[in-house]
Order: C-alpha cells, then sequence, then structure tokens
C-alpha cells in the first residue's frame, strides 16, 4: 500500500472582490457559491477518501 497523502487546504484572505456577499463573520470560504455546498465543504469532500488522504490539514 501506498502512503496516502496529506492534504492542506488553505482558506483565507479578505474576499474583498467578494464584498458585500463575503463579510468578516462570513468569509468568502464558507459561501455557497455552487450550488447548496460551500467552497470549503465541496474541498473536504474532494479529500475525504481515507483510502487515499490523510485527515486534512487546514491553513487560515
Amino acid at each position: 500500500m501506498s502512503e496516502r497523502i496529506i492534504p492542506l487546504i488553505m482558506c483565507g484572505g479578505a474576499g474583498t472582490r467578494l464584498w458585500p456577499a463575503s463579510r468578516e463573520v462570513h468569509p468568502k470560504q464558507f459561501l455557497p457559491l455552487f450550488g447548496t455546498r460551500s467552497t470549503f465543504q465541496e474541498t473536504l469532500l474532494r479529500v475525504s477518501d481515507p483510502a487515499l488522504f490523510e485527515r486534512p490539514i487546514v491553513i487560515t
């Protein structure tokens, strides 16, 4: 069995281009831009297979 990938998820930034939807209390990575899930949720789903990935590290 090969080693699993450790995902690094970067979620941060001011989100000035998405203002007024993105604000300090509701950052852009938690907005549902494409459907019902936020981009953060979509990213977590992409790296959720335990056969391929370790637990992700989230960088803010």
